[in-house]
């Protein structure tokens, strides 16, 4: 959709720069997913996925081996804390919402998630479940 916008130009060079965004419009997206992204993420710390502890624990595949998948090993630990795959998968078995247990943490510290993690994640769960909004 094209349309008339007042942007810093400034900001949006820096944006651009940054990201490594080769026109205006996929910069403006990008920001604006990364927004999006923020917010579900938040979400998910407010009200959890919605499943029970058995639908937690039933989620992931008990034969999904994380680090037999990846192609590189992860090599640095920097600060903030990295919650990788391993993370989420060890609460999911747990019977733990992964997003409530995140925001109580990410009280405790700052936390950093890669985007990965949904991937890899995502790989091993058996099979969706879906609750009705």
């Amino acid at each position: 959709m094209k349309m008339t916008m007042h942007i810093d130009e400034a900001l949006l060079a820096r944006v651009m720069e940054t990201h490594g965004y080769e026109t205006k419009t996929d910069a403006v997206e990008g920001a604006l997913r990364e927004m999006d992204r923020r917010a579900r993420l938040a979400g998910f710390g407010r009200e959890g996925l919605g499943l029970t502890p058995d639908e937690l624990r039933n989620a992931v595949d008990p034969d999904y081996d994380l680090m037999a998948s990846r192609i590189f090993p992860p090599n640095i630990m920097l600060s903030p804390v990295l919650i990788d795959s391993s993370v989420f998968l060890r609460l999911l078995r747990d019977g733990q919402d992964p997003g409530v247990a995140l925001s109580r943490w990410a009280g405790e510290r700052d936390l950093a998630i890669y985007g990965t993690v949904e991937v890899e994640v995502l790989r091993g769960v058996r099979e969706p479940v879906r609750r009705p909004c």
